[in-house]
């Protein structure tokens, strides 16, 4: 049993999926309907591949994947934003469920029993088996297959059943992981490179081209010397259409209205502070930890503080008398009070090392403290702690020796924190902690050095109700007097707000700095354009939101691009205006040189450069260059190139190729890089490819 012990305590190394069994079948009567089929689309969170996903079962997953996380990371409650990513990747396993799956089942790819067997106990055993650590043997660090097989015949005996599901997770893992190296192996072997593609590759990557070049950037040209008409732009427009693709959105205009406290909130929380003072001051040193956690928002932290660790308002308690008060102080958005109650002599940093005796269903109380006292005897009778420890301990540091190493005041819970600094070096103990009994030994402390102890009140300065009242009023005042497109956004400026814009998919999880703003997403999805939300609250804030616009998917219309089309559209007619004066100062010039002298431009420069370049040395990213230079003769004035930036001419000074290149080995590094790939880009292009329909947002 001690062996299933293990696996639970290191289920998060085997990647643990746990069914809930007993919620899909409490459901899964819901979730079909008589003729076999999932049930109302209203009730579905999408569809993949022609299957309707319910949100019974969909929620059914995430909760799954969620205790999953809460387990291996041993947290009880998650931030939204952790919750939002398990949604997503629940949302992947499912694609993968109804879409890779059938790809490999189409291709033969499955995994035996024979395989799965030899993959955990047999003679190609998996590397994340041989990485867990209860099947490491414990003096050496190495596998150990029989710890496999120890474990295999003894996790039925778990009577939680957590050692069979667990492992049951771990093989559908290793099962899946497998299926992919197949597959992406399968992919892979399939690709194949050329003599002829490994000798362009080369080329591309180790020829150098030198190169003279004329640049006339459309910046230099006014955009009052050329014209464009209506015309242009929609015939731009309409050769153009596929560039003008986009996905769902919609822009909103949002305002912001803090909810801050008052300079009446703040006076009356110096108030409620100063009111406690007298009491404050007066409670015995017993019983002032119970007060300030039961008045102070903040609780009680018995640490000891050397004086450069006070903030300003209460340095002066360092040499002050006990039981001083000073304050009320702000700090921060707090007011506080606070009173010295001790000075002494203490350590920054200890060194210890403990066992830990546990008190169980099988050793009392009793018996475990008397446990611990007869390991503290036979130490000081010289036993070896470090034995003793490897023996007795019930502490993960047991296989060190008990060694807990440095650490600083406040890591370890109070009993056993004080008996480690406020002993001295050399000590050996027993200490009774919430965990059981511990016995200690102070192995080496640092120099001790004055320090105090203090007890703080802690209020936090917020807005009272009155106070939200009245933002409340003015963010609703604000909508009803602003509640067209052009009002809302002209008088946010005029009303001290500041006016945020914002384009959001239907998905989105993120707005701005807001931790949730998913109920303001939701609601500009089901409004049309020029509509008003109601008021939200988010993160202690009113927020205020108005669709501006809705984009649909599919084509954008002209309207929705025209600014675009007519920044591209002047940009072609400023090519078109340079192409004629390069073409007009090239006419009969037999050098590049003359050209520049012509048009008073510099002539420049650019090196080394090779076809496969990110960028031009000097220029920047202008692809159009690198393809004109390998096309063009050498001491050729090339005809006028439309770049990114400027129109050019070039003529190429020198073709510098290399040498003795390895033609097999870059053909073996192309069909390399070519396998590497391949596997994950069919994955990606099948589920491309799948009809997947995604209405979470309906929903979440």
């Amino acid at each position: 049993m001690a062996t299933l012990q293990k696996i639970r305590d290191h289920a998060g190394t085997l990647v643990t999926i746990i069914v809930a069994l007993a919620l899909l079948a409490f459901i899964v009567g819901d979730l079909f309907k008589a003729d076999g089929t999932f049930g109302s689309s209203r009730n579905n969170v999408g569809s993949i591949a022609g299957t309707d996903i319910p949100i019974q079962y969909y929620q059914a997953k995430v909760d799954e994947n969620t205790e999953i996380y809460k387990q291996n990371t041993q947290q009880n409650s998650l931030e939204s934003a952790v919750y939002d990513q398990i949604q997503d990747q629940t949302w992947e396993q499912l694609i993968r469920q109804y879409v890779i799956e059938e790809e490999y089942a189409k291709a033969g790819i499955n995994v035996t029993a024979d395989e799965l067997f030899d993959m955990v106990q047999g003679n190609f055993v998996d590397p994340q088996v041989m990485q867990i650590p209860i099947f490491r043997d414990a003096e050496t660090g190495q596998f150990d297959r029989n710890l496999v097989i120890q474990f295999l015949k003894n996790k039925d005996l778990d009577p939680s059943g957590q050692a069979a599901a667990s492992w049951t997770a771990f093989e559908k893992s290793l099962v899946q992981n497998k299926k992919d190296q197949k597959f992406l192996s399968l992919v892979g072997m399939g690709m194949y490179a050329t003599s002829l593609q490994a000798e362009k590759e080369s080329n591309d990557k180790n020829t150098k081209y030198d190169f003279d070049y004329v640049q006339l950037r459309y910046s230099s040209v006014a955009d009052s010397l050329v014209k464009v008409t209506e015309s242009d732009l929609k015939s731009y427009y309409g050769n153009h259409k596929k560039d003008f693709e986009q996905e769902e959105s919609r822009d909103i205009y949002y305002v912001v209205f803090p909810i801050v406290a008052s300079e009446d909130d703040r006076q009356n929380t110096v108030k409620s502070v100063e009111d406690l003072k007298n009491e404050f001051a007066s409670k015995d040193e017993d019983a002032i930890e119970q007060f300030v956690n039961l008045e102070s928002e903040i609780a009680f932290n018995g640490k000891y503080l050397a004086k450069e660790d006070l903030s300003e308002p209460v340095a002066e308690l360092f040499d002050a008398a006990d039981n001083t008060v000073v304050g009320p102080y702000e700090e921060g958005n707090y007011v506080k009070i606070a009173r010295k109650l001790a000075s002494a002599k203490v350590a920054d940093s200890v060194e210890a090392r403990h066992i830990l005796i546990r008190p169980s269903a099988a050793l009392s109380e009793d018996d475990a403290k008397a446990k611990a006292d007869s390991i503290l005897n036979a130490i000081k009778k010289g036993a070896s702690f470090a034995e003793m420890a490897e023996k007795f301990s019930a502490d993960g540091s047991a296989q060190d020796g008990g060694n807990l190493g440095w650490f600083t005041e406040g890591q370890m819970v109070k009993e056993f924190n004080d008996a480690c600094f406020f002993g001295k070096k050399g000590d050996l103990v027993v200490v009774k902690t919430q965990f059981g009994y511990h016995v200690v030994e102070i192995q080496d402390q640092t120099k001790p050095l004055q320090k105090v102890k203090l007890a703080v009140i802690a209020r936090e300065i917020s807005a009272s109700n009155k106070t939200v009242d009245a933002i409340y009023a003015n963010a609703s005042r604000f909508g009803s007097t602003n509640s067209s497109l052009s009002a809302f956004r002209g008088n946010a400026d005029k009303e001290g707000l500041t006016l945020r814009t914002a384009n959001i998919k239907r998905n989105d999880r993120r707005l701005s700095n807001f931790d949730n703003p998913r109920q303001v997403i939701r609601w500009a999805y089901k409004a049309d354009k020029g509509d008003m939300s109601e008021i939200f609250e988010l993160d202690g804030q009113f927020v205020i939101a108005m669709v501006a616009d809705v984009h649909k998917k599919g084509v954008a219309s002209f309207d929705e691009v025209r600014n675009d089309i007519a920044r591209r559209v002047l940009i072609e007619k400023k090519a078109e205006y340079l192409v004629s004066k390069l073409n007009d100062a090239s006419a009969g010039a037999s050098t590049l040189q003359a050209v520049a002298d012509k048009l008073g431009e510099q002539l420049k420069e650019a090196k080394s450069v090779s076809y496969s370049s990110y960028s031009v040395p000097t220029v920047g990213v202008e692809p159009s260059l690198q393809a004109a230079m390998v096309t063009l003769d050498e001491q050729k004035i090339s005809s006028p190139i439309k770049g990114n930036n400027a129109v050019y001419l070039i003529q190429v000074k020198q073709v510098e190729k290399a040498e003795n290149v390895d033609l097999a080995r870059e053909r073996e590094l192309l069909q390399r890089t070519n396998m590497s790939k391949a596997g994950y880009q069919v994955l990606s292009a099948i589920e491309a490819a799948a009809d997947i329909e995604d209405n979470r947002s309906n929903f979440y």
